[in-house]
């Protein structure tokens, strides 16, 4: 599948809400720069707009693209050389250069839009809006009937949860940020109608130093054992 025809699955699924809007119409405009799907084109590298998705790739999600404002910033830094997206994509870059997965890696967000106003960070405003959710819920099954990703990787507690119970994995919820962490240190191997899952979470990277991997030895373990998949 190509990266228009996944977009326009997406287009058909999103529907604006109180505190998201603003799809882009313009898919062509989307994807000369190398970041997150759906604004940018999901990979590291720049593409042509008829790229094919790889299959059997390292899904990695993150929660959502944030502020308008703050995508519009990002547009006009305009920069083309892999890195300088934001602090997510340019610390996951560094923390998977020991891997050659750059090529087979699909980036993308779990919650679809734009968050009209507020912060960029934490909960995402509308995840408890049925409907949104509903359509998230879709779009995220599409992807991963898709893609077929190979492991499935979650930047953060929130969109880990959303993807879990979501997908039918079940997990002993922890309040604690670091306990949760501590707690899931596995691949976790499941079943979602019909698709082999491979699911692991670790610690939101844009909050991280340059350093990362060196200052997080149980995530470097993890992608040891994505590796060998």
């Amino acid at each position: 599948m190509t990266l228009e025809n996944l977009y326009l699955s997406m287009k058909m699924e999103f529907r604006p809400t109180k505190n998201f809007g603003k799809m882009d119409t313009d898919f062509k405009s989307l994807i000369n720069q190398p970041g997150f799907f759906p604004y940018y084109n999901g990979s590291f590298e720049i593409h042509e707009d008829d790229y094919e998705i790889p299959k059997n790739c390292i899904l990695v999600f993150g929660q959502d693209w944030g502020t308008v404002t703050q995508y519009n910033n990002l547009k006009e830094k305009n920069r083309n050389n892999g890195e300088g997206k934001n602090p997510t994509f340019d610390n996951l870059y560094d923390l998977i250069g020991n891997y050659n997965w750059k090529n087979s890696i699909f980036l993308s967000n779990v919650f679809m839009g734009l968050r009209n106003g507020g912060k960029s960070t934490g909960e995402n405003p509308e995840i408890s809006n049925p409907i949104y959710r509903k359509k998230c819920e879709s779009f995220l099954e599409i992807q991963l009937n898709t893609l077929n990703p190979k492991c499935v990787i979650v930047l953060g507690k929130v969109p880990f949860k959303f993807i879990a119970e979501t997908t039918g994995c079940h997990f002993n919820e922890i309040k604690n940020y670091r306990e949760h962490y501590k707690t899931h240190k596995e691949i976790i191997h499941y079943e979602f109608k019909s698709m082999n899952i491979n699911l692991c979470a670790i610690p939101h990277v844009s909050h991280r130093l340059r350093n990362y991997k060196e200052i997080d030895p149980q995530t470097v373990k993890l992608l040891d054992k994505i590796s060998q998949l």
